[in-house]
């Protein structure tokens, strides 16, 4: 039986220096990472980790025009056994999910990605897909770009074109330094 991962993905303006995946796993707290990173910057390859709550996470790099991407994918099954089937009105201070939000909002903190997000859809996680999306960062889409995640980040320059929603639909959200950081939804669909 094959594992279904959803994912968190993390579109880092490029910089100067060469950054290597363990460099960025470890300050998006992955923890217990592959050993086998000797040679391992830039290049199209996958490593095993520990991300969020979730064992046995896939991470991957790759460079793209304007920004290098950054992939954790986690268990779907593990993400859903932590979703409660009723109660509407969850906190999010109770939400089962909280440590995956917490180490999201910690990551983008260090990272300082232009957007991203916590894919909570099954078809949105594949990798052809997620690349596409970087037309949508490029021409500031911010409403389309927060309707993709589950959980989204959005840097200053983004986060200002976000639509503010009437209050009876305004989306939960976690505080963060700078720019802004909002789920799909609110409640026990927060992540949806």
């Amino acid at each position: 039986m094959s594992t279904n991962y959803l994912a968190a993905v993390f579109f880092i303006p490029h910089k100067e220096e060469n950054t290597s995946l363990e460099a960025l796993l470890k300050k998006a707290r992955a923890f217990n990472i592959e050993k086998e990173l000797n040679n391992l910057s830039l290049t199209k390859k996958w490593v095993y980790c520990q991300w969020g709550g979730f064992t046995d996470c896939r991470a991957y790099i790759e460079k793209l025009d304007s920004y290098l991407l950054l992939i954790i994918w986690f268990s779907q099954s593990q993400f859903f056994k932590k979703i409660p089937v009723k109660n509407s009105e969850l906190s999010l201070e109770k939400d089962p999910n909280l440590k995956l939000a917490i180490t999201f909002r910690d990551a983008c903190e260090e990272i300082l990605p232009e957007v991203a997000y916590v894919i909570t859809h099954l078809d949105r996680a594949e990798l052809d897909k997620i690349i596409k999306i970087k037309n949508k960062i490029e021409e500031f889409d911010a409403d389309f770009i927060a309707d993709e995640g589950g959980l989204t980040y959005l840097s200053e320059l983004i986060a200002e074109l976000l639509t503010p929603l009437p209050p009876e639909y305004e989306r939960d959200s976690l505080p963060v330094k700078k720019g802004k950081l909002v789920f799909s939804s609110r409640g026990n669909s927060r992540w949806f």
